[in-house]
This record gives C-alpha cells, structure tokens and sequence, in this order.
C-alpha cells in the first residue's frame, strides 16, 4: 500500500505542475493591448527621491495626486498612457525646506511598461536638464484587456512536380506516325550493320514471299 501510495501522490504532483504551468503557458502566447495604471504606487528614483501617487486612468489620459517627504503640499499630475508608453509630469507646489530658491519643482517622467507589467524609466526636472534620474513602479501593473498574438503564417506551399511517366516516348502532336519497318526491310538493315540477325531475318523474309 505504501508503495501504491507513493505513485498516486506522484501522479497527482506532476498533475499539479500541469494545471499550474498552464495559464502561464497560454498568457506569454499573448501581449497585453491595455494596461492597468490605476490605483496607488509608488515613483521610486535612484537617487533617493521618491513620491506616492494615486492614479485615475481615463481612455490614454492619467491625472491624479502625489505626496513626498521632501515637500509640504499635495501635488497634482496629469499625462497619458499610449501602448507601454507612460508619460506624466508632476507639480509640486511648496517645498518643505524654505531655503531652497524655488517654491515649486516640475518634474517630467517617461517610462515603458515590460511585458511583466514594471514601469522603469527616466525623470528630468523641467528647465534644469541636467537634474535627472532614474526611476521605476513599486508595483507590477495589471492588464486590461490581453490580445492573443496572431499565428504564424504557415510557409507557401511548394507546386507538386508532375509525375514521370516511364514507357514508350509520346510523338508531339501534329506529328506523322512513323511506319514499322518489314521484315525484309529489317534484314536489309542487319546486312548493313554486319549484325548476326541477318541470315534469321532474310530467312523469314524470303518465307514470305
């Protein structure tokens, strides 16, 4: 029984691997045609910055909220989301350290989504180029709407050669049928050709005359 049972728990793990591998099989046979932006994540940059957002997605367009650390009021965003193109940009309105020369910053982001659903991208603070960073989503995004990718074009397929007919050789058409040649005719043609036939064939030809 041990032994018996050992197999049917085999039989049901591999079972298992089957039923699990399979959604994941079918999704990467698919790309994504809308994701999911929607919601709150988080902007987390190389050099240390970061800022909370919450998101409302419309058709392409994305608007929303974003809090950070480094300042002392809400800020508001707006962009657009096309494909796995992501691009928004921040306003923020007070900073929290009084002595720094502005009182708000602008910073423009651009991101692609990967097929995993991670934003990584790059964010430059507008009129000053030279300040920049890196960034990428706290989380993966979901998606919308999958589209199955098109199946591939099976190859032309290759004429069939015509087949081969062995035997006698057709005349052309048009063509004048050629006569068989007679019995003496073909003695005439062995004494010619000096081939051992033609004392049988003379012998036939002359029984027939």
């Amino acid at each position: 029984m041990i032994a018996g049972t050992q197999v049917y728990l085999r039989a049901a793990f591999v079972g298992a691997v089957i039923v699990t591998l399979t959604p994941t099989a079918v999704q990467a046979e698919a790309t994504c045609q809308r994701w999911d932006v929607s919601g709150a994540w988080t902007v987390v940059q190389d050099n240390g910055g970061h800022a909370n957002i919450v998101v409302t997605q419309g058709d392409t367009v994305i608007t929303g909220e974003a809090r950070s650390p480094s300042y002392a009021s809400i800020g508001n965003f707006d962009g657009t989301l096309t494909g796995s193109d992501i691009r928004f940009t921040i306003y923020w309105n007070q900073l929290r350290d009084d002595s720094y020369d502005a009182k708000s910053d602008i910073g423009d982001y651009v991101g692609t989504i990967s097929p995993t659903g991670r934003i990584t991208g790059t964010t430059t603070k507008q009129g000053h180029p030279e300040t920049h960073a890196s960034w990428y989503s706290s989380r993966a995004m979901g998606c919308a709407h999958w589209m199955a990718s098109a199946p591939a074009s099976p190859p032309p397929a290759v004429p069939a050669k015509p087949a081969i007919v062995l035997g006698r050789v057709k005349p052309p058409v048009g063509a004048t049928p050629v006569r068989p040649m007679t019995i003496c005719e073909r003695a005439e043609d062995a004494a010619l050709r000096n081939s051992p036939t033609y004392e049988e064939l003379k012998r036939q030809c002359l029984a027939q005359q």
